[in-house]
């Protein structure tokens, strides 16, 4: 939601909104149920799915939040920006087993499997049977309106769209191949990566996070205790970029987290739903606490516009 005081959860089988109010660390929650799904012992928002662009929509599933099974069904929120009473279940998909599931940009459903992803429409009919083969995904529109999908594509679109046929591009979800290459060279500089993308005031932005295989210590920019060597910062090495959706590159920072110490020493960047900052967190532990590798900060940037 674009209400900051609001945010929507599920507790067995209901859908509730939480409403926050004062200021912490005397800040009170009051939960609202939105709705009860009788048919199901509990119901779950997968790990990766976020609320719609309109504020209206969001996919719910009976199983777990990844790597699981059951059914998948799109609730639909009584009014938007915080202000839902209620919510209604329509499109039920029966069955599903799925790795991960993202809410696309026209408010369907992207299901993960162990092959390439399927992309459902609201109504449940099939968008395309294969929305190609990618790393981490996330949806949105390109200056023409038309709906795509950011991501490191390789085997499962019809042409990739970089001269490497694997780089970060743009995938047009109705001819299944990727119509623009963002960067072709970036994925040579990460073992894992993230991608975010938003659509908002005219803009169609993705942020994209490197995480490489680098420790503490070592001779590289990862070390806490050496802040200046930059000898392991090759171009796009440990960085945090935005690109709009007709290619252009902005830097913006260097998060020298050692992502080779622990998997949660992953950055994971992502635009706030406003589009007007940039979260990250990195564990280069400036302080040099006795955490080690379990030591998080966490990175603002912004405002954008």
């Amino acid at each position: 939601t674009m209400n900051p005081n609001v945010f929507y959860y599920t507790s067995g089988n209901r859908f509730i909104k939480g409403t926050i109010a004062g200021t912490p660390p005397n800040a009170t929650v009051t939960p609202t149920v939105l709705a009860m799904f009788s048919q199901y012992s509990s119901v779950t928002i997968p790990d990766d799915e976020d609320l719609s662009d309109d504020g209206l929509h969001i996919w719910l599933t009976s199983g777990a939040g990844t790597d699981s099974s059951g059914d998948i069904f799109l609730v639909t929120l009584s009014a938007g920006n915080g202000a839902a009473t209620g919510a209604t279940a329509s499109t039920t998909l029966s069955n599903i087993s799925y790795h991960k599931l993202q809410i696309a940009a026209n408010n369907g459903v992207s299901i993960e499997s162990s092959g390439p992803r399927t992309i459902y429409n609201p109504d449940g009919t099939s968008f395309v049977p294969g929305g190609g083969g990618g790393n981490h995904t996330d949806w949105g529109h390109d200056d023409s309106s038309l709906m795509v999908a950011a991501s490191l594509w390789y085997a499962g679109t019809a042409q990739n769209g970089c001269p490497s046929n694997w780089g970060i591009g743009l995938l047009d979800l109705t001819t299944n191949a990727v119509r623009l290459c963002l960067n072709d060279g970036m994925q040579n500089v990460a073992n894992a990566w993230h991608i975010s993308a938003r659509d908002v005031q005219s803009q169609h932005w993705i942020t994209w996070s490197a995480d490489d295989s680098n420790t503490c210590p070592s001779s590289s920019t990862y070390c806490f205790n050496n802040p200046t060597n930059t000898s392991g910062w090759s171009l796009y090495t440990a960085e945090i970029d935005l690109f709009t959706s007709t290619g252009t590159i902005v830097r913006l920072a260097h998060h020298r987290s050692r992502t080779d110490e622990n998997y949660w020493a992953q950055t994971r960047a992502i635009l706030s739903r406003d589009g007007k900052y940039v979260v990250y967190d990195s564990n280069y532990n400036q302080s040099n606490t006795s955490a080690g590798s379990n030591y998080v900060d966490v990175y603002l940037i912004g405002p954008l516009y």
